[in-house]
């Protein structure tokens, strides 16, 4: 009696997880990105990607976009999305999970990112620790960029005035305009503008070239996807016809395809995060 007892306890709990594992196979897998463009221009760039994936995993991919990073980090902390596209210090933060919530990286875009420091040439500043406690202009964190440049100043009474900018474009007259003693700006953007402007030469000098390059925005997903999936969703990414379904992405991003991505260069980025609430406990 005891025997079929346990035979019948062993064969519910095999049934069980088996119902589990179907129910987690069917359901959809939630996609989102970080919220740099409104809902409906995420939409209209990003759709295309989940609809491709659906049909070449045989699956749902649905994509629920962030009205703002108040929400999109607040989802990100509670593991609300499976799926996610952004830049390497979230990518970072979530693969250092110790949950199901931990995300392996599965393709990103080519090239690096890295900050520079633009200040007025009227300002006696020749060390960018001068700027402590000053005004400066930038994309308000979590930019990377942002978080990048904060991460000079360990000390938080040091730690510069942020002057909340929505681009680079904006940080430039943010700063020409006296509204800041400098700017935050990508490396690539800077060597641009101050090359075809004259304007821009006068009135802005190169103060400081950050010696950290950061990988690329990357797909990172969640375990709570079993390994089979993701590596088909990562294949598909990187196939010819992902390029095709993430053309408006590649677009904005000015890149031709995205690219593999391996866990050592996205490992320890995470910590730029802590600063910012609710990211401090990794």
């Amino acid at each position: 009696m005891k025997f079929c007892t346990r035979i019948v306890s062993v064969l519910g709990i095999a049934l069980l997880g088996f119902s589990w594992q179907s129910v987690n196979a069917e359901r959809a897998i939630i996609f989102s990105t970080a919220p740099t463009q409104s809902v409906k221009l995420t939409r209209e760039r990003y759709q295309p990607i989940a609809d491709y994936l659906t049909k070449a995993i045989g699956r749902k991919v649905k994509l629920v976009p962030s009205q703002n990073f108040v929400q999109y980090s607040r989802s990100v902390i509670k593991g609300d999305y499976d799926l996610i596209f952004d830049g390497p210090q979230f990518v970072s933060w979530r693969m250092a999970r110790d949950n199901d919530t931990r995300h392996n990286v599965l393709a990103k875009l080519p090239g690096k990112l890295r900050f520079v420091v633009a200040v007025r040439r009227d300002l006696r500043v020749n060390n960018v620790r001068r700027l402590a406690g000053k005004r400066v202009c930038a994309v308000a964190s979590p930019n990377l960029l942002t978080l990048g440049f904060l991460d000079l100043f360990p000390n938080p009474s040091s730690v510069p005035v942020m002057v909340s900018v929505k681009s680079f474009k904006k940080g430039l007259g943010c700063a020409l305009k006296n509204n800041g003693v400098g700017v935050i700006l990508r490396d690539k953007f800077w060597n641009k503008v101050s090359a075809k402007k004259p304007k821009i030469r006068r009135g802005l000098k190169l103060l400081y070239t950050a010696k950290v390059a950061w990988p690329h925005r990357a797909f990172s997903i969640s375990n709570k996807i079993d390994r089979e999936t993701q590596n088909r969703i990562k294949n598909a990414l990187l196939s010819a016809g992902g390029t095709k379904a993430s053309k408006k992405v590649l677009k904005q991003f000015k890149s031709k395809s995205f690219v593999p991505a391996s866990t050592a260069e996205y490992t320890g980025h995470g910590k730029l995060l802590k600063p910012i609430w609710g990211f401090h406990e990794q």
